[in-house]
């Protein structure tokens, strides 16, 4: 995370290149939220808000506080609201979910809470003390991140992804690259982030629906990696659980005093079609490439790559001519399409066996990418 605080990362190239969440997702954690009779929608917090995607989706909410810890995104994020209906509505704060006392945040005074692709580098020894603190009585928190991108058509070049986003050698992959252990715990999917009950010392009596009494209660883990995730995910099976976080005849067993966990699995639903373009504008925005750089910068002076070069660069020249072309071509050679670095000879492989298997692998030809995502939903109890 410590690369998005740097004065040199391009928070709007970031923003452009992300995938935006589907309404389907906020529908499956309003639904969470509203399970609880004391539900309200006064107040919301984006923590790690980054540029504000997941922000939007908290328009519900009478008021929202978007918080990072980073400058460059909350400048970008403060444009974006700038306007009605968010002006009067979305605060910004620069901060961490650790210490959300220190920039106002009182107890018992938020109803949800969200964390969009940051949990994964939270310390949740501090986290979780501060979603009991800050929630009121049924209040809720919903975090979660989407991991390894696919191809939507072409499963079998997933292996040729891993390779480059999770290999061990540090020259040919960026695995060493990202920062640990929020990396890990991103591809692992949160399943290493520990339960509220393991953190939280009792502050209540047990009840049926917060077993252990730690005030943080009916804990779920949704996942939309598909209703048959791949093996290797190495997910945790559905439980025909009622929606209580509590184990049952009907759930596999569990120590005692432990409570269950429900666990729900959904169809992929993080899916963007992208041109190969976007794609490798997707690909710029990672921070381990970035840290790649530091370490080998002799990778971005590589002999130019030369596969698909003509016809790319004739694209560009075409996108040019057009009254409306929506190609930015400042941002187009920032991404260097004419190097022969380690994003860009990755690139090319995937556009290489696209190709080979009768699909289109032109600059701006569209391919379908996407996303799993896991998800961690806990109510204050």
């Amino acid at each position: 995370m410590a690369t998005f605080a740097q004065t040199t990362f391009n928070a709007t190239i970031y923003s452009s290149a992300r995938p935006t969440y589907p309404g389907k997702l906020f529908e499956r954690i309003f639904d969470y939220h509203r399970r609880s009779p004391d539900a309200k929608f006064s107040l919301a917090i984006d923590l790690g808000c980054g540029t504000g995607q997941a922000t939007r989706h908290l328009a519900p909410f009478s008021r929202i506080l978007a918080v990072d810890p980073s400058e460059a995104m909350l400048s970008t994020a403060r444009t974006t609201f700038s306007a009605p209906p968010w002006k009067d509505k979305v605060d910004f704060a620069q901060g961490s979910g650790e210490d959300l006392a220190s920039i106002g945040v009182e107890d018992s005074s938020v109803d949800l809470m969200i964390a969009a692709q940051s949990a994964h580098w939270f310390d949740w020894n501090k986290v979780w003390p501060e979603t009991r603190r800050v929630l009121k009585k049924g209040g809720c928190a919903a975090f979660w991140i989407y991991s390894e991108f696919a191809l939507s058509s072409y499963p079998s070049l997933s292996p040729l992804i891993t390779q480059y986003a999770q290999g061990t050698d540090p020259k040919t992959s960026l695995g060493p690259h990202f920062e640990r252990p929020g990396r890990t715990i991103l591809e692992n999917h949160l399943l290493d982030v520990p339960l509220p009950s393991s953190v939280l010392p009792p502050s209540t009596s047990p009840s049926h629906s917060d077993p252990t009494g730690c005030g943080l209660g009916d804990v779920e883990r949704a996942f939309f990696t598909g209703t048959t995730p791949p093996p290797s995910f190495n997910l945790p099976p559905s439980t025909i659980a009622p929606r209580l976080g509590f184990a049952t005849r009907n759930t596999p067993h569990l120590p005692s005093g432990v409570p269950q966990v429900k666990v729900e699995h959904n169809p992929v639903i993080l899916l963007k079609p992208m041109t190969w373009l976007d794609l490798m504008t997707y690909l710029r925005s990672w921070s381990a490439l970035h840290n790649y750089f530091k370490k080998y910068p002799e990778d971005r002076e590589k002999e130019t790559d030369r596969r698909f070069l003509e016809d790319d660069l004739k694209a560009l020249e075409q996108g040019k001519e057009k009254e409306n072309g929506k190609l930015d071509h400042a941002a187009v050679e920032e991404l260097g399409i004419d190097k022969g670095d380690i994003a860009i000879r990755f690139w090319k492989d995937l556009r290489e066996r696209v190709s080979e298997a009768g699909g289109k692998s032109g600059l701006l030809d569209v391919v379908g990418v996407e996303w799993p995502i896991a998800m961690i939903l806990v109510r204050r109890m």
